[in-house]
């Protein structure tokens, strides 16, 4: 699929809080190839962080380092279709961007690949 900016009407980091209380029809989660979050691990950063600083007490840091982007992706849609302030008639859907080729492949949740 070939998306362009007028396909979504809004795209949330569900990272951040950017909801403000409002509720929209659609959330949707966009990870992408060659993420810099696939490259490290959480314990790999703190420890990383504590050297460079000399200093180990914020450690260990969450930092959501992952391997594989679409299971990411899944486990994201679970997350926002299972936590309380998200209205279960909200759609939430997921995709991954490819960098190389601009093409956007939908992510189905477990729950929808089952059925």
């Amino acid at each position: 699929m070939m998306a362009s900016v007028t396909d979504a009407k809004k795209i949330t980091v569900f990272g951040g809080v950017s909801r403000k209380g409002i509720c929209p029809q659609l959330e949707a989660k966009l990870n992408h190839t060659g993420c810099g979050f696939t490259t490290f691990t959480d314990a790999e950063l703190n420890a990383k962080f504590s050297k460079l600083t000399g200093d180990a007490t914020p450690a260990p840091m969450r930092f959501f380092a992952f391997k594989d982007p679409e299971q990411q992706t899944k486990d994201q849609i679970e997350m926002v279709r299972s936590h309380p302030w998200i209205s279960k008639e909200v759609s939430v859907r997921g995709f991954i961007f490819d960098v190389n080729t601009g093409r956007l492949q939908e992510v189905m949740a477990l729950a929808e690949a089952a059925s």
